[in-house]
């Protein structure tokens, strides 16, 4: 149900190691990502 999601806030999401290919969704304009401390790879081009 993404449908043109244009924000996503994975704010606090400190599980996260990883960020996928966002290519399936081509309207987003905002990825929060505060306080996700346990991440260290985000796909490109992010």
């Amino acid at each position: 149900v993404h449908g043109r999601l244009l924000v996503l806030n994975l704010s606090g999401c400190n599980c996260l190691s990883a960020i996928p290919e966002f290519s399936h969704f081509p309207w987003l304009k905002k990825l929060a990502l505060d306080g996700c401390g346990s991440l260290t790879h985000l796909h490109d081009p992010i």
